[in-house]
């Protein structure tokens, strides 16, 4: 993890970053733990919205327009959950 905090670390000099995020079940695990070491907010975006409990597509916080986020993965993909994520 100290190697992602670092890497991020690295774009956070040169680009602005409000958030962090993670779709559900994939990086956020991990995400808290990053966004601590950072001291940044990070919200856990659902697939689907949830009912019960947590309502809602996005945990953890609320995303508004304008934000600069970077999603977190724990594994190498072509990035369409990230996609999916991201739709309205």
């Amino acid at each position: 993890m100290d190697a992602v905090a670092d890497e991020i670390e690295r774009v956070m000099v040169i680009d602005r970053l409000d958030k962090l995020a993670s779709i559900e079940l994939k990086g956020a695990l991990l995400l808290p733990s990053i966004a601590c070491r950072l001291k940044l907010p990070c919200v856990v975006v659902r697939k689907a919205e949830k009912k019960y409990g947590v309502t809602g597509r996005i945990a953890g916080g609320k995303v508004v327009n304008g934000e600069r986020i970077l999603f977190l993965d724990d594994v190498v993909t072509d990035g369409m959950p990230k996609v999916e994520g991201v739709k309205p």
